[in-house]
């Protein structure tokens, strides 16, 4: 076809950023990153490319690019971009590579596919909420909650290589729309919860749950609190495919699936 160079694929500074559900999540999870790189005083970048922030942490969720548009080739220069913003370090931490749209094959750069998450979308309506016994959630407000929330996270969900370690500093508190959950279970924490709402959805992250507290419907519980942040408003997420059929009995419907690849920090330039 004549011009089909020129055609919109939804993408782009010529696209509104709510042209898709998917384009519109992207760009959320782009300013959620930039946030969060923001409020933990982490290298962050924006471009009209892409989003990241890199805190150095040996779990890649806390040093991630965030694509603002599609690539085709292991050789696009905007992967150029992202692997010279991530800096070698001494432990050569990872960091995450996060595309809305398919990603060719970057083994070449000596990175790794994590895999496609099914993003997920639950719209406004009535929520059958548990109670289980003994549950208490509450929201993180202050800085010795947001410390046990951090070691509940990294030990429930698990990230071994954490321990010991700050996921989250006390700037977290105040970034724009970002709220947190603890779940405590007969006193103890047992499970967190995260939604960074935005002016046209809720986006439910940090779902985690400690495993002597599984089957009471503690998660569900967890995930129902981040999902009706808002309840005028649809909420969204990205699951795992295990978790995917719980998320579908609450509402949830699968819209498409994420490209996530973990990339190695070199000081080398890539051989395509």
């Amino acid at each position: 076809m004549a011009h089909a160079d020129r055609l919109p694929d939804g993408w782009g500074g010529d696209t509104p950023v709510d042209d898709t559900l998917v384009r519109a999540y992207a760009e959320a999870y782009a300013n959620l990153a930039e946030a969060l790189g923001t409020a933990m005083d982490a290298p962050t970048v924006r471009t009209e490319e892409f989003v990241a922030f890199d805190t150095h942490q040996p779990f890649p969720f806390v040093n991630v690019a965030v694509l603002l548009r599609p690539v085709f080739e292991v050789t696009d220069p905007l992967l150029d971009d992202v692997a010279a913003f991530f800096a070698p370090d001494d432990e050569q931490t990872p960091f995450l590579v996060w595309s809305a749209t398919p990603l060719p094959d970057l083994r070449t750069r000596d990175w790794e596919l994590m895999g496609h998450p099914p993003l997920m979308l639950r719209p406004p309506g009535p929520a059958d909420v548990p109670a289980p016994e003994g549950l208490e959630l509450v929201e993180v407000r202050d800085a010795d909650t947001l410390a046990t929330f951090d070691a509940t996270l990294i030990e429930a969900y698990p990230v071994p290589e954490m321990t010991g370690r700050r996921q989250f500093g006390p700037g977290v508190l105040d970034a724009p729309g970002w709220r947190l959950w603890l779940a405590m279970l007969d006193g103890k924490p047992v499970g967190t919860a995260a939604a960074h709402v935005t002016d046209a959805f809720v986006d439910v992250e940090w779902i985690s749950l400690r495993p002597e507290a599984r089957g009471r419907r503690i998660g569900e519980a967890l995930t129902w609190t981040a999902t009706l942040a808002e309840t005028d408003r649809p909420a969204m997420l990205f699951a795992s495919d295990l978790g995917q059929p719980t998320y579908q009995r609450m509402g949830y419907a699968s819209l498409s699936r994420l490209t996530l690849w973990v990339g190695t920090r070199s000081a080398s330039a890539p051989q395509p």
